[in-house]
């Protein structure tokens, strides 16, 4: 964190204050990227994905996969 603070020119103080919060807040941002209702539509994609068996690594996997996601969105 204090890397990526420092190549984007984050002052030191809001850095610090960042770490800080990440104890305070973690379980709660682990918990809501566990519910499918909250998140958006690459979360859905990705939700949708896993269990059709597509290997996210194979892209050629991915464009059919899109291609069919697509197809069934727009005719909802």
């Amino acid at each position: 964190m204090r890397f990526a603070g420092r190549q984007a020119g984050t002052p030191e103080w809001a850095v610090e204050e960042s770490r800080k919060a990440i104890p305070r807040w973690r379980d709660d941002m682990v918990d809501r990227g566990s519910d499918p209702a909250v998140g958006g539509s690459a979360k859905q994609f990705l939700a949708a994905a896993k269990p059709a068996g597509v290997d996210v690594e194979d892209g050629d996997a991915l464009n059919t996969f899109i291609a069919g996601w697509n197809a069934r969105s727009e005719t909802s």
